[in-house]
């Protein structure tokens, strides 16, 4: 009975493997029906090695037909299960657009061969000394000669295509596969030792674990939604496919701007609700894209108004109350590749459904070309970032109780590109922030103003300060007011010639960094700005917390206060004027642009003026000339 403990409980372990893989929802792909396809193949070769042996042990020996017929079977599965799991990896790697009539003669005439030889060529049972049956002759040496062919092709596809699996997931495959050889080597000379078995166990084993486990498609602390890389895995097949397929975008609007902790969590729980609600009533399964959106596939235009109707006319209670949009992908008509469609999908969820109304979007050439353009500005960010390529321009800011110029907010700009023309910062900074480039490019203005400062002998002109934008990354950052201190020492200029402006939405989800910060700033000298004060995130409490010395009103605010046809509205102006010099801040007005605008802010008591009316932002020459014209 030891015989058969080993091969009982690799069979046991494989059957295990079945069970589960059938049991959890697993993704539409070619290469899961084929392992599939292989745990069944592998368990019956297993089983009638178990049933042959139990017979030649118990029944001493078998009918000669009996035998044979098993001796066939056991070849047989064991030759389909190999080929089956070549198959696996050929579909993992292999685009379906490149398959040709020889390529498929090619791949199959080896498994051709295999059965001619096993139901043709002859074979022999052989009994050792220890009464251990075995089987040989040409029909077995045929078969593992061409298991061997089928197994060294798998170890080469995942070697040749390695970018296609998920990082390091080719090399376990490589070692379940050489398993298995080097345990079906060891048989051919240790015939009595069940090793093969164990071998076949391993490498099935592996393979589940590092590629086919269900668990690892389906997102972390989610019921009812598979994950990014699940997402990428079915696209990456539909594309080796070439097959027309839409995928329905759904994104939740409502949260803007980088997510923390509490409010990812929040976001997760309540896509999984929406997810149970779709799950019931839409029998496809349902991708995470990022942390606001959800992703199905589906293949009819039927299919997509079903989905659309489902979310927007016979909305669920977990949709209620929330702000959504929905997007429609037809690929590959819009996208050439798997890897184009993620950015679509990405650039619509992140940011295209941030700057529309709609409820429902198409996504066309038009959307496309904008992701596109944006794709190539991050080239362009990037590149200029390496070369210092970006410019400091400086708008005046006016005092009204000095009646002068005694400030300047610097703004940085990008050269011009050949294809792309001028480039707004409003386009290329936030662009610069998600890419991580932010802080460089404020480093490489914080270090163009402290020279041109000195350079410039801007304190001879009555230039007091310059003010000097801070990211949220920045102000969020812990060891940024180390830095900047360490800028202003390198250049010795003294911190009070320097503001920082930073805006609500930068610190808004602030741990005390961004006040330590400012602190630590401005016990050296240095002055702190609020900017775009009433651009709808102000927030009176937080404003006081933080102890800025300036308001920026924002310029449309300002437009509002000072509309002839609203003369209410300077109302608002008067409170935000004298609640702001109640706690001893100043207040700046922008946008200002022409003559009355500036006489009505001056009677209201507005203590800084800045805006086209003065100047437009300006290089360092023509600033220069400026200050000498005003002198």
């Amino acid at each position: 009975m030891n015989q058969f403990q080993i091969p009982v409980v690799c069979l046991i372990v494989v059957i295990s493997l079945d069970i589960m893989f059938v049991r959890r929802r697993n993704l539409p792909l070619t290469s899961a029906r084929f392992f599939r396809c292989l745990l069944f193949f592998m368990t019956l070769h297993m089983v009638l090695e178990i049933v042959q042996s139990v017979g030649e042990c118990f029944f001493f020996e078998l009918n000669s037909l009996l035998d044979k017929i098993l001796q066939q079977l056991c070849l047989a599965t064991l030759l389909t299960a190999i080929y089956t799991l070549f198959m696996y990896i050929w579909t993992r790697v292999w685009d379906e657009r490149n398959n040709s009539a020889k390529g498929i003669f090619i791949k199959n005439l080896p498994l051709v061969i295999g059965y001619a030889a096993i139901l043709l060529a002859p074979g022999t049972r052989r009994v050792s000394e220890s009464g251990s049956v075995w089987h040989a002759g040409l029909v077995v040496e045929v078969t593992y000669y061409i298991c061997f062919i089928y197994m060294i092709a798998g170890i080469a596809l995942a070697v040749i295509h390695s970018q296609q699996f998920q990082a390091g997931e080719n090399r376990v495959i490589i070692i379940g596969i050489s398993i298995w050889l080097i345990s079906s080597g060891i048989a051919a000379r240790y015939v009595e030792v069940p090793i093969p078995k164990v071998g076949s166990m391993l490498m099935m084993l592996f393979i589940y674990i590092s590629s086919e486990n269900p668990r690892e498609y389906m997102k972390k602390n989610m019921q009812f939604v598979m994950n990014r890389y699940a997402l990428v895995q079915v696209l990456m097949e539909i594309y080796r496919k070439n097959e027309d397929n839409y995928v329905l975008l759904f994104t939740l609007t409502e949260r803007t701007g980088k997510l923390y902790g509490t409010e990812r969590m929040y976001l997760r729980e309540r896509l999984d609700r929406i997810a149970a609600f779709i799950s019931q009533k839409i029998r496809e399964n349902i991708y995470m894209l990022n942390d606001q959106s959800l992703c199905l596939i589906v293949k009819t235009e039927e299919e997509v108004d079903r989905f659309q109707n489902l979310i927007m006319v016979n909305p669920d209670e977990s949709l209620q109350n929330t702000k959504h949009t929905l997007a429609v992908l037809d690929i590959p008509t819009y996208a050439d590749d798997f890897e184009m469609a993620l950015r679509v999908l990405d650039y619509v969820s992140m940011e295209y459904v941030y700057k529309r109304a709609e409820e429902a979007i198409q996504i066309d050439d038009y959307i496309v070309d904008k992701m596109l353009y944006r794709a190539k500005v991050e080239d362009v960010v990037r590149e200029a970032t390496e070369r210092r390529e970006f410019e400091v321009y400086y708008q005046p800011i006016f005092s009204v109780k000095d009646d002068r110029v005694i400030s300047a907010e610097a703004l940085v700009r990008l050269r011009n590109h050949e294809e792309l023309g001028f480039i707004s910062p409003e386009v290329f900074i936030p662009i610069a922030e998600e890419m991580g480039l932010v802080q460089k490019i404020d480093d490489l203005v914080f270090d163009e103003v402290c020279g041109f400062y000195l350079r410039g002998n801007l304190r001879e002109f009555g230039i007091q300060f310059i003010e000097v934008n801070l990211s949220g990354n920045e102000i969020m950052d812990p060891g940024t007011a180390k830095r900047l201190r360490r800028h202003m020492a390198e250049h010795k200029i003294s911190p009070t010639n320097i503001s920082f402006e930073i805006t609500e939405t930068a610190y808004i989800n602030d741990d005390g960094t961004a006040l330590q910060n400012m602190n630590a700033l401005q016990d050296i000298g240095s002055r702190f700005a609020l900017d775009d004060f009433g651009s709808g995130y102000s927030n009176l409490n937080e404003i006081l917390k933080m102890k800025f010395q300036i308001i920026k009103l924002d310029k449309e605010f300002v437009w509002n206060c000072l509309d002839p046809e609203k003369p209410e509205n300077l109302k608002m102006l008067d409170f935000c004027v004298s609640f702001m010099q109640g706690y001893g801040m100043q207040v700046l007005a922008e946008g200002v642009e022409d003559e009355r605008q500036v006489q009505i802010l001056k009677d209201h008591g507005v203590e800084y003026l800045q805006g086209y009316h003065f100047s437009k932002p300006i290089p360092e020459k023509e600033f220069l000339a400026y200050l000498e014209e005003q002198e």
